[in-house]
């Protein structure tokens, strides 16, 4: 790998590599000054700079490789505060190897390396990390016992068993994941007790406001949202 400071040509490899991984949200333009008006007429010149539907979100800065040692064993401030001062969710420092990129996010302290593919995720998945959880990962990592407290084997075994393939639905554009209608039903049976449709609650604890707290009180009744109110409508399944 050359030392030498970085071409045109490839600023322009590296710009189509970005765009063609992005796809047709997102544009990448060379030696782009970004614009911060609300912070004060705050402006700043990248070396590439991607847009997403007409707003700035990342510049990347593409150095020579000789750079790279500097970059990881000196202070980084200087660089997330270009970043921060313009209001971007991310920055990019590029050495030219291959499927290694330093990223920035927003609220992260510094740049850590990630793989190429990795930071694409990230960018159009709105968030931190690149990688989906696999439903494995979802057990292994999330049903551990000091996350488990209070709850016997037989329940444990049960919510484990409704993370799969099949329950799962990701969207990968908002970098979010949830479990399907009847799972998420099963899964609120299985924590209030109600396995088989057995009656076994013995007390139920909701938050709500001293107003309503008094009408059950008065009334013997407990009020709820009406269903075109309510955050999560599968809760009128098991609620």
């Amino acid at each position: 790998m050359s030392y030498r400071k970085p071409t045109d040509d490839d600023f322009n490899a590296f710009r189509k590599k970005l765009k063609d991984a992005l796809g047709e949200d997102y544009e990448v333009e060379i030696k782009k000054e970004v614009f911060a008006e609300s912070v004060g007429l705050v402006k700043d010149l990248f070396d590439l700079v991607i847009f997403y539907r007409g707003d700035a979100v990342c510049g990347v800065d593409y150095k020579s490789l000789l750079f790279n040692f500097v970059f990881q064993f000196r202070s980084q401030e200087s660089y997330v505060n270009r970043l921060k001062n313009l209001g971007l969710k991310y920055g990019i420092v590029y050495f030219g190897q291959d499927n290694e990129v330093f990223f920035w996010s927003k609220g992260s302290a510094g740049f850590k390396p990630f793989t190429f593919e990795d930071v694409i995720t990230a960018i159009k998945g709105d968030q931190t990390c690149g990688k989906r959880f696999t439903p494995s990962e979802i057990v292994s990592n999330f049903f551990v016992e000091e996350k488990t407290k209070g709850l016997n084997i037989q329940q444990v075994d049960g919510l484990k068993s409704l993370f799969d393939e099949n329950t799962l639905v990701y969207d990968e554009e908002k970098a979010s994941m949830w479990l399907k209608t009847e799972a998420e039903d099963e899964f609120f049976k299985i924590l209030l007790g109600q396995e088989d449709n057995k009656n076994e609650i013995k007390h139920v604890c909701r938050y709500t406001s001293l107003k309503s707290l008094f009408y059950t009180m008065k009334e013997s009744n407990n009020v709820m949202c009406s269903i075109t109110c309510m955050n999560d409508k599968g809760e009128t399944s098991y609620a």
